[in-house]
């Protein structure tokens, strides 16, 4: 790993949970980069008359110039110098580097400026007390017939509309909502047996009820947990860094994007049909994602202090299916997977240990 000499650099708290570090990397530091940085280029480089990896270097110099090459030299050396000085600095980091290339020059030392959030100093409350007092609160749900009675009202007004489109019946494109009574199928054996594996209407209530109440526990549960968690966001006051907000906002909007092209529309097209920029858009999803990096950095406190850590063969069990399920989707490697897990299963672990304190 490259290293620098402490003297070469400078580390200095920033607001809200924020580190700037300053320095520069000698030239001579630089130059070790040159091979992986050409041989990275001269893989993916398209020349004229060769396959890709098989052109000559003056080619491919000529193709992507010296100050690119030398660009991607810094980029190098300065992730590597990044994780060195995190390491041999004990910095505890969170998110992604902000790395800025300040002075650049062939044969020349590299200035650079990083800035990184930190795990804030956090207070946490007695959260365990905090969890027995709202799990005083359990309740065993009720699912009243007139519940019942709705949702199967529900049910076949889903099935008319589905049933309309199948046979070509003009609808004018209204919801099942606007569908009368007349127009719905009756609730017979026969039609129970298309919602599922029911022997009868009377099986398809029973079930139906058992379902709805395991739906009221499982909301009751979660509206315990968050409340336990906001409880515990606000008495210890977390600090949360700007970059970390920044990032979070970054995930929201990535799966708005993808939610939008699911419903075959672009994101621009989308932002113009609600009168909106994404710089709106950022300013709109700040206080979610303030919330959710309060209570990422809180739940990880709690899993820290508790052990409550995933173990390695849990996370490696969890990634192995998750590779197998998308191991024909490209853009999804282990590394994304391996991160994924390990937030899940961290959370899960952290939100079992709540629910266990009675």
């Amino acid at each position: 790993m490259t290293q620098l000499d402490k003297k070469q650099y400078t580390i200095t708290k920033q607001p809200k949970s924020t580190i700037e570090i300053v320095g520069e990397v000698p030239a001579n530091i630089i130059e070790l980069y040159r091979e992986p940085a050409f041989a990275a280029f001269a893989e993916r480089v398209e020349v004229d008359g060769f396959r890709k990896g098989n052109a000559p270097k003056e080619a491919v110099m000529k193709k992507i110039g010296a100050m690119a090459l030398l660009e991607e030299m810094a980029q190098r050396a300065l992730t590597d110098i990044y994780f060195d000085i995190v390491q041999s600095n004990a910095i505890d980091a969170i998110g992604r580097p902000n790395i800025v290339i300040t002075k650049i020059a062939e044969g020349s030392p590299l200035g650079f400026t990083i800035t990184t959030a930190v795990i804030p100093d956090i207070n946490l409350p007695d959260y365990k007390k905090i969890a027995k007092e709202q799990n005083k609160e359990v309740k065993t749900p009720e699912v009243t017939d007139e519940e019942i009675d709705h949702a199967i009202l529900e049910l076949r007004k889903m099935r008319a509309h589905q049933e309309m489109h199948e046979n070509n019946v003009e609808h004018h494109d209204h919801n099942h909502q606007a569908i009368e009574e007349k127009d719905l199928p009756e609730l017979t054996d026969e039609l129970v047996k298309k919602f599922g594996p029911f022997e009868n209407v009377a099986d398809f209530k029973t079930k139906l009820a058992d379902n709805m109440k395991k739906e009221k526990e499982f909301r009751d549960r979660d509206a315990r947990r968050m409340a336990v968690v906001e409880a515990m966001i606000t008495e210890s006051a977390v600090e949360v860094p700007d970059m970390l907000v920044e990032y979070e906002i970054d995930k929201i909007l990535g799966q708005m994007d993808y939610d939008v092209s699911m419903a075959g529309m672009k994101m621009d097209d989308y932002l113009k049909s609600i009168n909106k920029t994404i710089a709106d858009m950022r300013n709109d999803f700040k206080d979610e994602a303030t919330k959710r990096s309060a209570m990422q950095l809180v739940i990880n406190k709690v899993v820290t202090t508790e052990k409550l850590d995933p173990t390695e063969d849990e996370i490696n069990a969890e990634v192995a299916k998750i590779m197998e399920f998308y191991k024909n989707t490209q853009g999804v490697n282990t590394d994304q997977a391996r991160a994924y897990v390990t937030t899940v299963l961290t959370n899960q672990k952290f939100f079992e240990f709540l629910d266990a304190q009675k």
